[in-house]
């Protein structure tokens, strides 16, 4: 039998920022891979938009196998967010075979 391995696939999600009152009108999703010294300015600039209901607004991260404190950052300016904030980190290890030919 020739089985090719699955990847191990971990994922978690957080809620952070204000509760939506409803569901959003806008996503903004924002892929991420070890930006730790750049997010905060990212997320700053997003909430410096003005004319802007924030009610209407989520705001998606998908941390790809971030191995630095991006997380920690974005988890820094969370009690200060205008909108709400949903964090994705997803982390990918490649698969190893066992000795069956399946994925251990």
């Amino acid at each position: 039998m020739n089985a090719t391995p699955r990847p191990d696939i971990r994922v978690t999600v957080e809620h952070l920022g204000p509760s939506p009152l409803r569901a959003p009108h806008v996503v903004v999703a924002i892929p991420v891979k070890d930006e730790e010294d750049r997010i905060g300015l990212c997320l700053q600039s997003l909430a410096a938009q003005i004319n802007v209901d924030w009610d209407d607004v989520a705001v998606v991260l998908l941390l790809n196998n971030c191995i630095d404190g991006t997380l920690d950052r974005i988890r820094d300016f969370a009690p200060d967010s205008p909108f709400a904030l949903y964090v994705h980190c997803v982390s990918c290890r490649k698969a190893i075979p066992t000795r069956a030919g399946r994925a251990a």
